[in-house]
């Protein structure tokens, strides 16, 4: 998973700064899949989020613009061993013969339970695992459609930006399709468009902010069935 991948290396580096680009190549590349950069501050926004569900208040993890991110340097992380079950002494067996009373009694040992020695940082690693992966997979499930969409240029229109979805060849009919619409952008200036060759219909979603399933988004949906000139938004 991403997100934990990530927080192994911050804690590998135990308090240095660990570069935008040592995420992409030991996160990503070297497991074979590729990233944007948005989607890497998404994996990072999970884990601050899982450890506010955990109650640890504070930036735990930091964000350096330009630089990188680190752990907080405050934090001790330390290597704990693997749990061990700690066992009752056996018994001993008394000798033949008479023994003194007092030594046949301190020879039988009160039964004492098997007791693991774990730290308590196992058992908040499990927790917050559990956690990201809940986050990831709801995540993924509501809002990942919008999160994949492309930028688009567009120098006719300086207060809108305009998204397109990825899995066409190009986005030429997007271009043309905004150059003969009315965009009010002023309010809703997030606009997320979808159109595939040989449809009429164009979907238009609008929003007042980055479309994200970590707030309450306010955000305007249309449907077009012709793309006609001077179309209203």
């Amino acid at each position: 998973m991403p997100a934990s991948r990530c927080l192994l290396l911050l804690i590998q580096q135990d308090g240095k700064t660990v570069a935008r680009e040592t995420f992409f190549e030991e996160v990503w590349i070297k497991h074979g899949s590729q990233v944007t950069s948005n989607g890497f501050y998404q994996n990072i926004s999970l884990l601050r989020r899982a450890f506010k569900e955990l109650g640890m208040e504070g930036d735990i993890i930091i964000t350096l613009p330009r630089v990188g991110v680190r752990l907080d340097a405050t934090i001790s992380v330390t290597e704990s061993q693997p749990c061990e079950m700690e066992k009752a002494p056996e018994p001993q067996v008394p000798l033949d013969g008479p023994v003194h009373e007092e030594v046949a009694a301190a020879s039988v040992p009160e039964k004492k339970r098997l007791r693991p020695r774990c730290s308590l940082l196992w058992g908040l690693a499990a927790l917050l695992s559990c956690l990201v992966g809940g986050f990831v997979a709801w995540q993924t499930e509501f809002d990942s459609y919008l999160q994949t969409y492309s930028p688009i240029i567009a120098k006719f229109s300086q207060q809108c930006h305009f998204f397109a979805n990825n899995d066409v060849v190009d986005h030429v009919r997007h271009v043309n399709f905004i150059k003969r619409s009315k965009f009010e952008c002023e309010e809703y200036s997030w606009i997320y468009l979808t159109l595939y060759p040989g449809q009429a219909r164009v979907s238009v979603i609008r929003c007042r902010q980055p479309f994200s399933q970590w707030r309450d988004n306010q955000c305007l949906t249309k449907y077009y069935i012709k793309e006609v000139a001077n179309a209203p938004a």
